[in-house]
């Protein structure tokens, strides 16, 4: 046989001596592990649900009463992230070391995280003047473990 012709393809081989992830195996076969893995996700896929699937939805009306004040208060939010992170900008530019450069990057963190506070108690507050259940929202934390063992929740490389 010459260098450049192809070998006749093998037979396929019988059920009972393929394994899951045989090149030689009926398709059918391969893909029982995957058919397997998402029968398991199809059925807890209602806990897997986005936030408020448990919680109760705004109707129309009340959706419209907050709508302006959310708004602003999303603007307002916004504009201060935008703040944060230029004055993160100027910092990390004028950095002449290393250390300096963590300190920049770890004030930006800890602005950002009150900056979230400050907004999500807004909100709050926001719904329970309005006579409102407030979303919860969940927390960040143990969202994985990159960084686990450490206070800053930075890895290292």
């Amino acid at each position: 046989m010459v260098w450049f012709q192809r070998t006749p393809p093998k037979a396929m081989l019988p059920m009972s001596a393929c394994s899951a992830f045989s090149r030689r195996c009926r398709p059918a076969r391969r893909l029982a592990p995957l058919a397997l893995l998402l029968g398991v996700w199809a059925s807890s896929a209602p806990a897997l649900a986005g936030p408020g699937a448990g919680q109760e939805r705004l109707t129309p009306e009340q959706a419209a009463k907050i709508f302006p004040e959310r708004r602003s208060l999303a603007v307002q939010d916004r504009r201060a992230r935008i703040a944060i992170l230029q004055r993160g900008e100027r910092c990390i530019s004028g950095a002449a070391n290393s250390d300096a450069l963590s300190r920049c990057m770890r004030e930006e963190r800890g602005a950002m995280m009150r900056q979230r506070q400050e907004f999500f108690g807004a909100m709050r507050t926001l719904y329970q003047r309005n006579g409102l259940p407030a979303p919860e929202w969940k927390s960040r934390k143990n969202r994985g473990n990159w960084g686990a063992g450490q206070e800053g929740g930075g890895g290292s490389i």
